[in-house]
């Protein structure tokens, strides 16, 4: 049973990597290949830069005797993004899953379905900690040249961390769970939430430069806090040092954690897995029936799944928040930035052009983040062949997935691209063009994400977390939407190097009049029959 649950969940991750899911098939070496190195690129580049955070943290405590304060700081920094990195998968991974009904219809010990869950969960956030540990474990080594034991405890204290860190995220997944199942609007908690913990999480990274001053210029002050108030982090960094009896206290601690947590889990997991106590009984009221159009009821599907799902919301709908938060930002800061924008054109003028082009540039990258259509095909799963059967033109079903990223990303878009544009002091016409831009920069990222998701659609998932947060298409759609921007940018900015501004900017809008038609005739025709056979 242990041999086939853990080989359900190494499949499950190696189907990602070499599998295609529109075939079946295996990607083949060189496939698989360029996903590894994809996502080694993108954790190098998150490794190089929390080895620039740990030089310079520890070129200043290190001479001054405090090695320990050093890596008690480093560790409850990876501690943190190992929670950030793995917390949002917690919830729908080990509750949400596909095949929860599926695994517990079998003579399967619910402490054993955890229990392989759990390591998927461990693994995740064992690899998000190993972004910011290693980097610091590495410029220790050769900073300090530790002797044996504190090279092999450093070692250990990655795993071990990665325990702690199982049992935070699995503890927050298991509150948002418990109180999900007792209310009604479970996706509103669950947004709700996740959006908390992302604001807390970003402010304070916007803060990192000054904190890190702070504690550079308070070492000592710092050191008798963390002693006080984080003994764990105060164990951890002395142990990274060489100490035994600490590295001993924090792997107690830790396997301690990890016990409690499993113990919890068993004992409230078929519970939460299977409760359904927030849904609201259906009652049978007379009354006249309200007929909607085809459209109209195809769109209210699309909304609904969008609304009723934590995940696909926030990770495809991100830009609808950012967007919303930039207006605000600069209806907040207007005065501040035209100083500023008044104090750079004063001291480079040849700047000027660009002025009408940076709101449009700033608003088509938040954009960028909302791609509903990259999924969408994929969310359908194996209940694909529903919308097939229906009495339903495959066009109609691919234009209210379109319709859907319209409805939510159109609005806030030319919002924050007017309150750019008068933050700015554009000129009318300026301002009208970067409106057009705006526009179709947002239908041609819904297109796009729709073209990309029927080209790889995944339709054998077994959690919406893969399609949404694993899949290829929402990746590329994010990926060519800032590349698209940053090229609409540049040609404007080429062009009104001859022509006025505005109809420089109206020319970068042909141009992408053109593209949204190419993409339009596409989905109209190749699409459509993609669809059909999928």
């Amino acid at each position: 049973m242990w041999k086939a649950l853990l080989k359900k969940q190494f499949l499950e991750l190696k189907a990602f990597y070499f599998r295609d899911r529109r075939t079946g098939k295996n990607r083949g070496k060189g496939g698989g290949a360029l996903f590894v190195l994809l996502f080694a690129l993108v954790f190098f580049s998150l490794g190089s830069a929390f080895y620039a955070a740990a030089a310079a943290m520890g070129s200043v405590m290190l001479p001054m005797g405090l090695s320990w304060l050093y890596f008690a700081l480093m560790g409850l920094l990876s501690l943190l993004f190992g929670i950030f990195g793995s917390v949002f998968n917690t919830y729908a991974g080990l509750y949400h899953a596909k095949d929860n009904d599926l695994l517990l219809s079998m003579p399967i010990p619910s402490g054993a379905i955890v229990a392989v869950r759990l390591l998927g969960v461990y693994s995740m956030g064992l690899v998000y900690s190993a972004v910011v540990w290693v980097p610091a474990v590495i410029w220790y080594w050769t900073a300090a040249a530790p002797e044996a034991a504190a090279i092999v405890f450093s070692i250990l204290l990655l795993f071990l961390s990665g325990l702690v860190i199982l049992t935070l995220t699995c503890l927050l997944g298991w509150v948002v769970a418990l109180v999900s199942s007792r209310v009604r609007r479970k996706s509103l908690v669950t947004v709700v939430l996740s959006l908390l913990f992302l604001g807390l999480y970003f402010y304070g990274y916007s803060r990192m430069n000054e904190l890190m001053q702070l504690i550079v210029q308070n070492t000592q002050r710092f050191g008798a806090a963390v002693r006080s108030w984080l003994w764990p982090m105060y164990q951890l960094g002395l142990a990274a040092t060489g100490e035994a009896l600490p590295m001993l206290l924090y792997c107690a601690l830790a396997l301690c954690l990890a016990a409690l947590v499993y113990f919890i889990l068993t004992r409230s997991f078929l519970a939460i897995a299977t409760a359904e106590r927030g849904a609201k009984k259906a009652e049978y009221r007379g009354g006249t029936l309200r007929a909607s159009g085809l459209g109209s009821a195809l769109l209210k599907k699309e909304l609904r799944r969008f609304l009723g799902s934590p995940v696909y919301l926030l990770n495809c709908g991100l830009g609808f928040i950012l967007l919303l938060a930039a207006t605000v930002l600069l209806l907040v800061k207007s005065a501040a930035i035209r100083e500023t924008l008044d104090g750079v054109l004063s001291g480079v003028p040849q700047l000027a052009g660009l002025v009408p082009l940076s709101g449009v540039f700033a608003v088509c990258l938040l954009s960028g983040t909302t791609v509903t259509t990259s999924p969408s095909v994929s969310l359908e799963g194996k209940h694909l062949w529903l919308l097939q059967s229906y009495p339903v033109p495959a066009r109609e079903v691919l234009r209210a997935k379109v319709r859907l990223h319209l409805c939510i990303g159109e609005l806030p878009s030319l919002l924050c691209a007017l309150v750019f544009g008068i933050v700015l002091r554009q000129e009318p016409l300026c301002l009208l063009a970067g409106l057009v831009i705006v526009l179709l920069d947002v239908w041609v990222m819904a297109d796009l994400g729709l073209v990309l998701n029927l080209w790889k659609p995944n339709l054998s998932w077994t959690n919406e977390t893969v399609p949404v947060k694993q899949g290829l298409p929402v990746l590329l759609t994010m990926l060519f939407g800032w590349i698209l921007g940053l090229a609409v940018t540049a040609v404007c900015f080429a062009l009104g190097q001859v022509l006025p501004a505005s109809a420089a900017m109206l020319l970068g809008a042909l141009l992408l009049a053109l593209l949204l038609l190419g993409l339009e005739r596409w989905l109209l025709r190749r699409g459509t029959a993609i669809f059909e056979t999928l």
